[in-house]
């Protein structure tokens, strides 16, 4: 009797501190989680942490103030970046799991994962119609002060890579098939010029060359090539004297620096790859001044470079190095008057081509209206009357009507 009742205490005494361990380590992280500078964004996870939650009436009888605290405290907890790698690094190499952190695991090549949906054929013939006057009108604005609209498509990188997916997974290849064969003759017929480099490198069979495999995005072969085909179409539909470079006035330099994709950032870089970026360097030097503004940026802030080269070789490199990332707003000016105007906006997939197209004219005026809110893309052209206008948009996000979408 005895001996159960001190096996019982026994257990009491442990529970007891076992339970106070786990409070007191959640005190503790959740006081570290207060007291620190919190982050803004998780690298790893390339997305915004949850902010420190603003008391309100609303909020404090809703219950949301006190589950934002949870999320608070979740997203900024001590070592929780070492835990989320420990985590990843079980399910890849030892559990080697098919799908790590929304990413698709293949032997060669990191894709994003793609939920299962089925669209209406009725709805999606509507939505690309809306689109396609919604583009035209701002063809119209353009024409209206002069200048001229040109609307490029481009493969983003499950595209490029549908074959690849499991065979219990979708890659929208057929949805994205639709949209191009419907947006493109609506586009025409509303006398827009327009350019599907899906259909370019699919024609070409070069889809999977022109795209990274750890990233979203196309490469610089894919960029050179946009490039080349966009001049090509802007000459013939302005009668400006503009030709692209040829290859034999500029060189494809690629970097030594080690590479990491939006893919192998999600896997905290525990995937191996050898991929590489490169950059254009062309043969004749163009003098510039370059500006960029940017909500976070208490004043415009000048550039000597359109890439931002990573320190050293020893320095790894994102996607980042192609105009420094998504600016708000960006003028590259090159006084050269008898050259014509450019104003290019869309998302991130215009970074590479702005670092190549600028060398061709006059003054660029790039804007990504998910960064700048000031005025629209009618009232700009207005403002700057710039020759030629060029919308590129990535088949994932080319029916969105907010942001570059407007």
């Amino acid at each position: 009797m005895k001996h159960t009742e001190s096996s019982s205490k026994l257990i009491n005494t442990l529970s007891i501190i076992f339970v106070a361990g786990i409070l007191l380590f959640l005190a503790i992280s959740g006081a570290a989680a207060l007291l620190r500078r919190p982050d803004a964004d998780s690298y790893y996870e390339n997305r915004r942490l949850a902010s420190k939650p603003q008391a309100s009436l609303s909020g404090v009888m809703d219950g949301s103030y006190f589950s934002s605290w949870n999320s608070f405290i979740q997203d900024h907890a001590p070592g929780r970046n070492t835990l989320l790698r420990l985590e990843t690094l079980l399910n890849l190499k030892v559990l080697r799991r098919p799908v790590v952190n929304d990413v698709v695991v293949r032997e060669d090549v990191l894709l994003g994962w793609t939920d299962y949906w089925l669209y209406g054929r009725q709805d999606l013939t509507r939505s690309v119609q809306e689109t396609a006057e919604r583009i035209a009108g701002h063809a119209r604005t353009a024409e209206q002060y002069g200048g001229r609209f040109f609307y490029v498509a481009v493969p983003h990188q499950a595209m490029a890579f549908s074959g690849r997916f499991p065979g219990y997974m979708q890659s929208h290849e057929d949805y994205y098939a639709d949209i191009s064969s419907l947006l493109f003759p609506a586009l025409k017929s509303l006398d827009v010029s327009a350019l599907d480099m899906w259909q370019v490198f699919r024609d070409e069979g070069k889809l999977e060359d022109i795209s990274s495999r750890t990233d979203n995005h196309f490469n610089i072969t894919g960029s050179v090539e946009l490039y080349e085909k966009l001049m090509e179409l802007i000459a013939a539909d302005t009668g400006f004297e503009l030709r692209a470079m040829n290859s034999g006035e500029y060189a494809i330099e690629w970097l030594p620096n080690h590479f990491i994709g939006s893919r192998t950032r999600k896997l905290f870089d525990l995937w191996h790859s050898d991929e590489k970026l490169g950059i254009l360097v062309p043969e004749d030097e163009v003098p510039f001044r370059r500006t960029d503004w940017a909500d976070w940026l208490k004043e415009p802030k000048e550039s000597s470079s359109v890439y931002e080269l990573p320190s050293s070789p020893d320095s790894p490199v994102s996607y980042g190095l192609y105009m420094g990332g998504d600016w708000g707003k960006t003028i590259i000016e090159t006084d050269r008057p008898e050259k014509p105007s450019i104003l290019i906006y869309g998302d991130s997939f215009t970074n590479p081509v702005e670092c190549i197209i600028w060398h061709d004219f006059n003054v660029m005026y790039s804007f990504d209206f998910r960064h700048y809110t000031e005025e629209t893309l009618d009232e700009l052209i207005a403002r700057y009357q710039p020759d030629v206008v060029v919308c590129i948009r990535d088949y994932e996000a080319i029916l969105r009507s907010e942001g570059n979408g407007q």
